[in-house]
């Protein structure tokens, strides 16, 4: 092998290698941006289930008062019918409470769903305006709305 042929060995593989590089370069650049719109999803379904979970918790005063004020229904169909179960009085006393208590959240949730529409007496009967629970959504846990309104 001559000088002049070494040299051309040693540019070939030297420009192989490079070009291997260069290729394995853009690799990684696909494999780095597949990855990134994939944690953009998982980011995405993070930030939608972080959200349902909130409308859940916000939602559980409206489910609370509902069971109750259902519970209450059932305990006073079995008095008419003459059972006596111990507690059907405990919860037509919770019902009551549920149904003829303030309960702004409920309330909020309602207005919200558009089946109660009149703001006006909500701000009455409160002292807080519907607007104003639910900038307090977002900034106070669900028992100092509570407070803020009693």
């Amino acid at each position: 092998m001559s000088v002049g042929s070494k040299s051309v060995y040693v540019n070939s593989t030297a420009e192989r290698m490079f070009n291997e590089m260069v290729e394995m370069k853009i690799q990684c650049e696909n494999k780095c941006e597949q990855l990134r719109q994939k944690m953009g999803k998982v980011s995405t379904e993070n930030e939608a289930r972080k959200k349902a979970a909130m409308e859940l918790e916000r939602e559980k005063p409206l489910k609370k008062a509902g069971s109750a004020e259902r519970y209450r229904f059932f305990g006073n169909h079995g008095k008419l019918m003459g059972l006596e179960l111990g507690s059907s009085a405990a919860a037509i006393r919770r019902g009551n409470e549920a149904a003829h208590h303030w309960n702004p959240l409920a309330d909020y949730h309602l207005i919200k769903e558009g089946n109660n529409t009149n703001m006006v007496i909500f701000t009455h009967l409160y002292g807080i305006s519907y607007d104003s629970v639910e900038s307090h959504l977002s900034t106070y846990p669900i028992p100092e709305i509570m407070a803020i309104s009693n």
